[in-house]
C-alpha cells in the first residue's frame, strides 16, 4: 500500500514461498532481516525512497534480483543489507523498467547518459533450447548478460549471443551442462570470472575476435570449454 513507509524487523522472515513484492515508492526502510530467508523471492524493485536498509535485511535470499533505482547503496544502507554474501543474487542499479521479448526477461537502466539492456533469465514458460540474442533490445544495442542469468539451467543446447551483447557477467551459464556452443561476437570485450564454470569441456566458444581481450578476467573459461578464435557466422 502507498502508505506504507517501514518494513519492520523480520517481517517477512522465513516467508520461503514469497515469490514477489511490490515496495511503495512511500517506503524509507527496511529493517534487519526482513526478507531473510526468502528463498523464492525473485525480483525485488527497491525504490529511490528508501534511505536506510539494516544488516542481513535479505541474507539468504538466493537468487534474487535486486532492481534498485537508485545509482549506488545509500548513506545508511548497511553494508551487510543483502546478506553475508553476493553468490546467487543479481544487483542491477539505475534500474528504468522491466521487460519481457521473446526467450527473454530483461531490463533496462539508464543513468541519463547510458542506456543498458541486461537479460536476467528465460521468459516464463520458455522452452526454447537454441537462445538467440535480439542484436537491439527497445532500439538499445548495449546488451549484457546478468550474473546468474541462466545459472543451473540443465536444458540449453546452444546460443547465439547475437551482435550487440558487450557483456557476460560472472556465472551467468555456471551448470549449463547441456550446452554445446555459444556464438561470442566481437562486440563482446567483457567477460568475468566463472561465467561458464561447470560447463562441459566439450562445450565450443565460438569467439569472432581474432584473440581475448585484456579485458577478459582471468577465470572467464574457467571449465577449460573449447575456444575458436576468429570465428565467422
Amino acid at each position: 500500500g502507498n502508505n506504507v513507509t517501514n518494513i519492520n524487523n523480520q517481517a517477512f522472515y522465513n516467508c520461503n514461498k514469497l515469490s514477489s513484492i511490490n515496495l511503495p515508492n512511500t517506503l524509507t526502510t527496511i529493517s534487519t532481516y526482513a526478507f531473510a530467508y526468502c528463498s523464492s523471492l525473485g525480483k525485488i524493485e527497491i525504490p529511490l525512497s528508501v534511505s536506510t536498509i539494516g544488516s542481513n535485511a535479505f541474507v539468504y535470499s538466493s537468487r534474487t534480483v535486486f532492481l534498485i533505482r537508485a545509482s549506488v547503496d545509500q548513506p545508511n544502507w548497511d553494508s551487510s543489507w543483502y546478506g553475508n554474501t553476493t553468490s546467487s543474487k543479481t544487483f542491477i542499479y539505475d534500474y528504468a523498467s522491466s521487460g519481457v521479448i521473446g526467450d527473454f526477461n530483461y531490463v533496462k537502466s539508464s543513468n541519463g547518459v547510458t542506456d543498458t539492456i541486461y537479460i536476467i533469465g528465460l521468459a516464463d514458460g520458455s522452452t526454447n533450447v537454441n537462445l538467440v540474442v535480439p542484436d537491439a533490445i527497445e532500439g538499445i544495442n548495449n546488451i549484457k548478460i546478468a550474473s546468474y542469468a541462466f545459472d543451473g539451467n540443465t536444458l540449453i543446447k546452444s546460443v547465439d549471443l547475437g551482435h550487440s551483447v558487450t557483456a557476460v557477467n560472472g556465472y551467468a551459464f555456471r551448470g549449463n551442462t547441456s550446452l554445446a556452443s555459444v556464438i561470442i561476437p566481437a562486440s563482446c570485450t567483457v567477460i568475468r570470472n566463472y561465467a561458464f564454470q561447470s560447463c562441459k569441456s566439450t562445450c565450443v566458444l565460438k569467439c569472432e575476435a581474432d584473440s581475448q581481450p585484456t579485458t577478459f578476467e582471468t577465470n572467464w573459461n574457467y571449465s577449460s570449454c573449447q575456444v575458436v578464435w576468429g570465428y565467422t557466422r
